[in-house]
């Protein structure tokens, strides 16, 4: 009686190396596997602005990251952002700030992979050999409950190549 579902993935078409300077953003997922590289003496960043769960903050971290990264590893958690009402912007995190100064708000398919793509462009814009890597995270987002973060509509992306 078999109590897990095997699946083979193919191997990737590259190796990632100690040398090469590495970037994990994203979910907390993105958070634990960044560490255990940094750990295991890779030269990892990880999360420098804390951890992000969606692409528009995904992007924000690409930005702001100045030195070029060989390896970009962005691992989503959700396609819901928070929005500044003054402003309009979205923000990354809410600092402490009131819930009152923000609404909540889904992002498009197309906002997803506007977001992922930018983020793309930047990284290669400074490393055209980046190797680039999106995850989806493994773990559930509780605010929402358990079963319904489950059935949110996922965030696909379809980014460009060459």
């Amino acid at each position: 009686m078999k109590f897990s579902t095997v699946i083979n993935i193919p191997k990737a078409p590259f190796e990632l190396q100690p040398c090469e300077q590495m970037l994990f953003t994203g979910s907390c997922f993105a958070e634990r596997i960044g560490t255990r590289f940094f750990e295991e003496k890779f030269r990892a960043m990880v999360n420098p602005f804390g951890v992000m769960y969606n692409p528009a903050s995904v992007l924000h971290t690409v930005e702001r990251v100045e030195r070029p990264v060989d390896t970009l590893a962005m691992t989503l958690g959700t396609n819901r952002v928070y929005v500044e009402k003054s402003s309009g912007e979205i923000v990354d995190n809410c600092q402490k700030r009131p819930q009152s100064l923000f609404y909540e708000r889904e992002l498009s398919i197309d906002e997803c992979v506007e977001f992922l793509s930018r983020a793309v462009e930047k990284a290669l814009s400074r490393n055209a050999n980046t190797k680039i890597i999106v995850t989806v995270s493994p773990i559930r987002y509780a605010k929402y409950g358990y079963h319904e973060s489950q059935l949110q509509r996922p965030c696909y992306c379809w980014l460009p190549t060459g």
